[in-house]
């Protein structure tokens, strides 16, 4: 059975928990980033991707050098959300 959760299909039954699991770090990974949008009153798209957030959602990376290898993380990204980023991903583990 799929159910679909932001426009991805998430698979239930069996290896469901790896999917819920990504999909509920997605989500964390989402609100952080609208609360950051918020604070600096721009769009939440501005502040980093969705395609990137699926990414850190499934790797999970532990410091800077691994967060910049994440497709659309560049210098600029990393300077301002990196630390803050970090913080939230530690608590996912």
């Amino acid at each position: 059975m799929k159910e679909f959760t932001n426009r991805v299909a998430v698979v239930t039954g069996g290896a469901s928990g790896i999917g819920r699991a990504m999909a509920d770090r997605f989500a964390i990974l989402q609100n952080w980033r609208k609360q950051i949008a918020e604070k600096r009153g721009l769009d939440s798209v501005l502040v980093i991707s969705r395609q990137a957030l699926w990414e850190i959602a499934r790797e999970l990376p532990r410091d800077l050098e691994s967060l910049a290898k994440i497709e659309g993380m560049g210098k600029w990204r990393l300077a301002n959300y990196g630390e803050s980023l970090l913080k939230v991903i530690a608590t996912l583990r």
